[in-house]
């Protein structure tokens, strides 16, 4: 078992010179972002961020490929606009209330779909998501159906930020919890328990012979996924003061696997940097071509073929780094793929 160690702190004077480096050019672009483009489309890409960095966490030291995690993201949102509704004008106990509701839901749905692996616990995880958003659309006397719900105005102040505000004081506010996010699971993946986890991805069979509890192991990685993607799904709903049932679906699931793919699986900054290409991509291309899913499409399917490392791992090989864990055999094993590329 070789667990990745991409994420240890850098050593050496050429390590700790490349990632002053890294921590510089981050700098730069965050501060740059607000003045470059709208604050709409840098506050969604903080959130997806948040959103693909808690999916990787599965995927990617994990191993296990969830194609419904969309359900965390949107039972978070809808449980914000909710408690809002119908209990307290309270913002933050709110979006606490909604964290709280994703993370229950990983807890049930985590425990029923580890019970099998790879793309049958794929298949699992959308069907649960699938069932989420059906009941979502029927129950219109409390989730609006189709039409969604709109946020009541609240007051979410924190001295001289308003965060429910949006603009650039939503960013701010949201910028914080994506750097806590990035410690935090950095912490989590360096971790007696992430080294763990990161045997269980290399061999499972391996590990359960050497002792470890295997499913307990996944099960907890599944949970804190969970409780990322609600964090992200609650800011969504701060956000745009809207929720709506495309929150649940299969294309918003989809769409957090494309990012963590096209960044790199298995790397801390790989979802932060397919969040960033994907928003940001997609939205340059919407304003030209109504065609734009067609060339994303493309560039995902390029991204996948050439470097399949993703874009942070191409960028970890120019600068001497350790290679990024997975390879393209890799992501074929875990989509349940290999099978079809050895029998061509």
């Amino acid at each position: 078992m070789t667990p990745d160690t991409s994420t240890r702190a850098p050593t050496g004077i050429r390590g700790v010179t490349t990632a002053r480096i890294k921590w510089l050019v981050a700098t730069v672009v965050f501060v740059s972002l607000p003045f470059l483009f709208s604050e709409l489309l840098v506050g969604q890409v903080l959130i997806f961020a948040i959103f693909a960095m808690g999916y990787n966490l599965l995927l990617g030291y994990g191993g296990e490929p969830s194609f419904g995690h969309a359900a965390y993201f949107g039972l978070s949102a809808y449980g914000t606009v909710l408690f809002l509704q119908y209990v307290a004008r309270s913002l933050y106990v709110a979006m606490l209330f909604g964290i709280v509701v994703a993370v229950l839901a990983s807890v049930v749905f985590g425990w029923l779909s580890l019970r099998r692996r790879g793309l049958y616990f794929a298949m699992i995880t959308l069907a649960f998501a699938q069932m989420i958003f059906y009941i979502n659309l029927q129950w219109t006397d409390v989730t609006g159906g189709n039409n969604g719900l709109i946020m009541p105005n609240v007051d979410g102040s924190i001295g001289p930020l308003d965060p429910a505000s949006g603009g650039l004081e939503f960013y701010v506010f949201c910028l914080f919890f994506l750097v806590v996010c990035w410690f935090g699971i950095r912490r989590v993946v360096n971790s007696p328990f992430g080294r763990s986890l990161q045997a269980i991805r290399e061999n499972e069979v391996r590990a359960e012979n050497l002792g470890y509890n295997t499913e307990r192991y996944l099960l907890i990685a599944f949970v804190f996924s969970g409780l990322v993607s609600g964090l992200a799904g609650a800011l969504y709903a701060l956000l745009f003061s809207f929720v709506g049932p495309e929150l649940y679906n299969f294309f918003m699931s989809g769409d957090i696997v494309i990012m963590t793919i096209i960044g790199g699986v298995g790397t801390l900054g790989g979802p932060l940097v397919g969040a960033f290409v994907y928003v940001l991509i997609s939205d340059l291309l919407a304003e030209f071509t109504s065609l734009w899913p067609l060339l994303l499409g493309a560039f995902f399917v390029a991204v996948v073929i050439y470097t399949p490392q993703g874009l942070y791992g191409v960028v970890q090989e120019l600068l001497g780094e350790r290679e990024a864990s997975f390879d393209r055999q890799r992501l074929l094993e875990l989509f349940g793929l290999d099978e079809l590329q050895r029998e061509d």
